[in-house]
Order: C-alpha cells, then structure tokens, then sequence
C-alpha cells in the first residue's frame, strides 16, 4: 500500500466521510478569507477533523488532525500495483485448479511478473469546494490491447468525473457539479510520492515516483468565468513503519 503524502491526505479524508456527533466525529473550520469572482467564490479555512487518529500519521503542514482547505484536492492511495501502469488480472472462477497457481505467481511482488499484473484498484478521494467522495478506475481493454480507465463513483452523486490521459488536453482529471461549474486537476500540480524498503527483502518498494494527489488547477464557470491556482513545488521525506506477513505450511505425511 502507497498512501498519498500527509499535506493532501489531510484534505483526502474528508472524501465521503459524514461528520456529526452521532457517529462521535466533528469537523471544525475557521475561515480565513474567501476569494470572489463575479460567479465563483474560493473559501479559504483551516478544519480540525476528529475523525481519530492513525497508527503512524504524519501531520500535515499546519498540524495533526488540522488541513489547510484553499481550492481542492484528488488524493489516491494505491493498492499493490499502479493502476496505469500495470495491467489488471482477476482470479480464475475455480480456485482448485492449476490456474489458481498461475495467477498467484502472476500477482507475486517477486519474479519476471513483478509490476506487471494489477488485482486490486487504487482508491481515490475528492475533496473540492462542496463536493467530497471515493471513486475507482474501471478499466476497459481496447482492441489495440491499450487500456481505457473510467471513474466510477462509490456513492450515488449527481457530480460528473472524467479522467484523462492525452497530454495535449488540459486536465487529468475534471469534475463537473449540477450547476455545471468544473473544477480541473492537471498533472503540471500533481504530488508524487515514492517509499523504499527497510532492509533485505523487507516491504514492497515503490521506487518510481507515484501521483498520489492532483490539486485543483482552475475552476471554470458556465458563464466562462475562471479561477486559475498556482503552486510552488516541495520535497520532503518522512519514515512510517513497515509491515510483512509470511506463511509456511507444514504438511505430516
């Protein structure tokens, strides 16, 4: 499991979560400053979120269990392979047979197959002015045995999501409202993160850099009012723990 970066993370776990005090969760925000346009408008708050905190967390960069809530952010926490870049494999139908040994050598973390098969989708969080959810990639083979990645919602939402992977159109991801305003998420403002293991043969390596959070770009009216976002690029590195299980099985003959 790659988790996105603790900053985005902070913004990611507002994605479908329900906070009111009968499941004893609350979410605080104490607004800053809201910027206008003459059809949009951008508030900017802090929020403290009681949702309880994880083994391990890393605490944002204005505190643990605090966010900086200034535009959006799509965060993703991959499960086994990278979605994009792995292809998907799902078990066979009769698990007592050869090919039950053959798909789980596929899906192994070691040998030729490493990275190439896929059996788990990455789980992706929204969280942009007042919309906020998960959502999946569906993958579709193409008959040029290219992969098309459609995003499904978890949770009923008239919201519009499209994903995208042509370099020349302006957006990785875009989510259109009921009102039709669309909020954009670029690659150009995108977070990668990356991990290494602790020792020999310990962990799972993601050594290739991974987008794990897309922040909001720009936010475009149906009156073609638009509001652009700028960032400045960090780098940091933090250490979380690593866990590895192992079975043998001894047989009595």
């Amino acid at each position: 499991v790659l988790p996105p970066a603790p900053n985005a993370a902070s913004l990611g776990k507002y994605g479908g979560i329900d906070f009111n005090m009968s499941n004893g969760m609350i979410s605080v925000p104490l607004p800053l400053y809201e910027l206008h346009s003459s059809n949009l408008a951008v508030p900017v708050s802090l929020n403290y979120s009681s949702s309880g905190f994880k083994v391990d967390e890393i605490a944002s960069r204005v505190g643990t269990g605090w966010s900086l809530n200034a535009g959006g952010v799509i965060t993703r926490t991959v499960y086994g392979g990278v979605d994009e870049r792995s292809a998907p494999l799902s078990p066979p139908g009769d698990l007592n047979n050869a090919g039950m040994i053959t798909f789980l050598k596929n899906m192994s973390t070691e040998g030729p197959f490493q990275g190439v098969y896929d059996a788990q989708r990455d789980l992706f969080s929204f969280n942009v002015g007042d919309l906020s959810g998960k959502f999946v990639l569906d993958t579709i083979k193409n008959p040029d045995g290219t992969y098309d990645r459609k995003p499904i919602l978890l949770s009923h939402s008239g919201v519009k999501i499209e994903h995208n992977t042509n370099p020349n159109i302006d957006f990785t991801f875009r989510i259109t409202n009921t009102d039709g305003v669309q909020y954009y998420f670029h690659s150009a403002v995108d977070y990668t993160t990356s991990s290494g293991g602790g020792g020999t043969g310990c962990g799972f390596p993601y050594d290739i850099s991974v987008p794990t959070a897309w922040y909001l770009s720009k936010i475009v009216h149906p009156n073609n009012d638009v509001i652009t976002f700028q960032y400045s690029r960090v780098t940091y590195t933090y250490a979380t723990h690593l866990s590895q299980t192992a079975y043998h099985i001894f047989r009595e003959y």
